[in-house]
């Protein structure tokens, strides 16, 4: 596997039988500006589009436990048994996203970030190394003057 950075897609070395040499072939996501990256020795779909062979979908099952809890509807990245982004859709059509890692979680906003719920309380930075905190009646702001 390796990254095509001149013609912006990943591609892969995939042997397609027995005795056969390994073909150089784009990997193909579900979506333009979605990224995948196979792991070595993963077994991937081979089809023809336009003439040209391409890989996708990896059918390798993976090693750690599949997500118990998705219903109709639902979408999530797993990538091990402790790092998932899920998007869960509730009966109101509402959507609920969870994410969790077994590393270290970094959100980078250069125009700042919000973490607050449905009322408004939580985190607001607008960068500068200045947040302000809001909860219940209590406003007040932490970072450089």
């Amino acid at each position: 596997m390796f990254i095509g950075e001149a013609s912006g897609r990943v591609l892969v070395n995939v042997v397609t039988g027995p005795n056969r040499e390994p073909l150089k072939m784009p990997f193909l996501t579900f979506q333009k500006g979605a990224y995948a990256v196979p792991e070595e020795g993963d077994t991937v779909q081979v089809s023809e589009v336009s003439g040209e062979r391409v890989a996708h979908a990896p059918v390798t099952a993976p090693t750690f436990e599949f997500p118990t809890d998705l219903s109709e509807g639902d979408f999530c990245f797993k990538f091990n048994d402790e790092t998932e982004l899920h998007f869960s859709k509730q009966e109101d059509g509402t959507v609920n996203v969870e994410l969790s890692c077994d590393g270290k979680l970094t959100v980078t906003g250069s125009d700042g970030f919000e973490l607050v719920d449905g009322d408004g309380y939580g985190i607001v930075t607008e960068g500068g190394g200045v947040f302000n905190w809001h909860h219940e009646d209590v406003d007040f702001t932490t970072g450089p003057k």
